[in-house]
């Protein structure tokens, strides 16, 4: 992903932002399509309206974009589902790394940081607030 200011010389732009409590800012706003070449695309899989892309809106399969000051948008929700063999495999490959240490009870700090409820208590207190659980 070009850095912020640096949009203009962007061809292809990744997000995979999660945000999961209050409003982050978001990584592209509506000025910033300003600074794309006309005609540009911007995919958003994960669309939720008004985050990391400010001017993403949920669409469907029948109707997947829309242009907005220019720049074409493609927000598709869960997209990776529709190759569900492909998105299977690739989620499964990684996975399978961690298996046996999560069946085993063995200490592993990619699964220790990744855990978010232990012992039924939500840990990352911004998604408790969230769900109004503290």
């Amino acid at each position: 992903m070009a850095a912020r200011g640096h949009e203009e010389s962007c061809v292809r732009r990744l997000t995979a932002v999660l945000v999961h409590d209050v409003r982050l800012p978001a990584l592209v706003y509506e000025v910033d399509l300003d600074r794309l070449r006309p005609g540009s695309l911007i995919v958003d899989v994960s669309c939720d309206e008004a985050g990391a892309i400010e001017t993403s809106r949920p669409t469907t399969v029948a109707d997947p974009i829309y242009v907005r000051r220019g720049i074409v948008h493609y927000a598709v929700d869960h997209t990776p589902s529709l190759y569900h063999r492909t998105a299977s495999e690739a989620i499964s490959g990684v996975v399978a790394r961690f298996v046996s240490d999560l069946a085993e009870g063995r200490p592993n700090p990619v699964l220790e940081k990744a855990t978010i409820i232990r012992e039924g208590r939500i840990l990352d207190e911004r998604i408790a607030r969230f769900q109004k659980r503290t």
